[in-house]
This record gives structure tokens, sequence and C-alpha cells, in this order.
């Protein structure tokens, strides 16, 4: 992953836009249903229990999403005993943050099921706030190999990203990657993770 010197410092309004189109692409369970089928050696669940706490129920090979106020929620993962996976709990993402729950809950799934992503990436996550930062270049990283992966799932994933642009701009929201969606390609979307990646230090102390 290649970094840039001197970076400009950015305020937490800025920075948090800077993350909102992954986190909302590792959000859905269109995308989450993909990993499931081209990385996952048993079948695993998706579900979206809004409104109740996802520490009072037992699940077991699940994808938990979970929600109190239906604007917000919080994704983890039970393994096939029922073990809960949460990034709050494993210290893994700063507590009450928007960051990348989404991805974290990912990977323990993936790590769970297959040798290379648990050695790769969730092997390399680690507890306590002086690792936040290593957390979400942890992140990133797999994000970068995700969408290098295979060009068939590129295209799918760059149809989901120029959607989440699409509704962005739709809504007028500020969080959109670009203006034009049609400008959206591999190389853009590379920039937008190196940036994030560059940026690592200041998302996990500010957003």
């Amino acid at each position: 992953m290649q970094s840039l010197d001197n970076k400009k410092k950015l305020n937490r309004i800025k920075l948090c836009r800077k993350v909102q189109w992954l986190i909302n692409l590792a959000g859905t369970v269109e995308m989450i249903d993909v990993i499931i089928d081209y990385f996952c050696k048993t079948t695993q669940s998706i579900i979206l229990n809004i409104n109740k706490s996802s520490n009072a129920l037992s699940y077991k090979s699940a994808m938990v999403y979970t929600s109190s106020n239906n604007i917000s929620g919080h994704w983890v993962y039970y393994d096939s005993s029922g073990k809960l996976y949460n990034a709050y709990d494993l210290d893994h993402q700063k507590p009450g943050s928007n960051q990348f729950c989404q991805t974290y809950s990912l990977l323990y799934m993936l790590g769970d099921n297959n040798d290379v992503f648990r050695k790769g990436f969730t092997d390399k996550l680690l507890p306590g706030s002086d690792n936040y930062i290593n957390n979400i270049k942890v992140v990133v990283k797999f994000w970068h190999f995700m969408f290098k992966y295979s060009e068939p799932l590129f295209e799918w994933m760059l149809a989901e990203v120029k959607s989440i642009n699409n509704n962005v701009l739709a809504n007028n929201g500020k969080s959109y990657i670009s203006r034009d969606t049609s400008k959206i390609d591999k190389k853009r979307i590379i920039r937008l993770l190196i940036s994030i990646n560059n940026h690592a230090d200041e998302i996990a102390q500010n957003c």
C-alpha cells in the first residue's frame, strides 16, 4: 500500500466523509452475500435484527446487524458454536466510534472459514487503543485485496460503489465519491483506499 508524505490534516467531517462509502459498501446485505458465496466454506446467515441487543441473543454461523434507534446500528459475527465476535468487545474498534464494524465482522467470519483470510487479515487485528490505527490499515489492506481479487468480482463491486455514489447524490448528501459517477474506476477506488490508509491515525481518533 502506497503512502503519501506531508498529508493534509482533515477535520472530523471530512474524515468521516472519506470513509463513509466504504462503510456503506461493507454493510450491505448484497456485499456480505457475495463474500459468503466466494469465500466461506460453510453456509452463513445474515440476520437483520433491528431494535434488539445482539448480546442478548444466541445465533450460530451468522452475521447479525442490530440497531437501537432504526438509524445507526452495529454488525457482529457468531461462529458455528455461537461464540460472539464484536469489534467493541474485542477492542479492535474505538468504543462508540463510527468506523468499520462492518468490515471487522466480515473478517471474523472470513477468518473462521478461510485460512488465507485468517492469516492475512483477521489475525492481524490487534486489541487496544494503541492498535486502532493498525486495525484501520488492516481494513484498507483487505479491501485493496478484494478490489483486485478477480475481474468479475471487481466489476460487481464497482457497480455497488457506483450505486452507493448515485444514492448519495440523489439525496443531496456530501459523502459522495464523485459528482460524476461514470468517472469512478479501479484507479480512483485504489486512490481512495490509499487516502484512508494515509489518514488512519486521524480516523482512529476522530471518527
